[in-house]
């Protein structure tokens, strides 16, 4: 029963691991987006985009949404204040 929780921990720490390299790698390579990042980070880890997806927290999923939006990739429009 140890041994799960510390695989819990462990993942936690991934995760949060995770979205602090997407962000250090954004601010080293400013000319990257974080759709770019994101992308690089899980080729990096070998991790699938759409598994990813589900573990991001809010924070970098908005940036990625802002990203997109900026770059027309997405289908609907966020109300955005100018």
């Amino acid at each position: 029963m140890m041994m799960t929780m510390f695989k819990e921990d462990d993942y936690s720490k991934k995760i949060k691991d995770l979205a602090e390299e997407i962000e250090n790698l954004k601010k080293t390579s400013p000319e990257l987006n974080y759709i770019d990042c994101t992308v690089e980070i899980c080729e990096k880890y070998n991790i699938e985009l759409e598994t990813v997806k589900k573990i991001l927290p809010k924070t970098i999923k908005e940036k990625i949404e802002a990203d997109a939006l900026d770059l027309n990739l997405l289908k609907y429009k966020i109300g955005k204040l100018i």
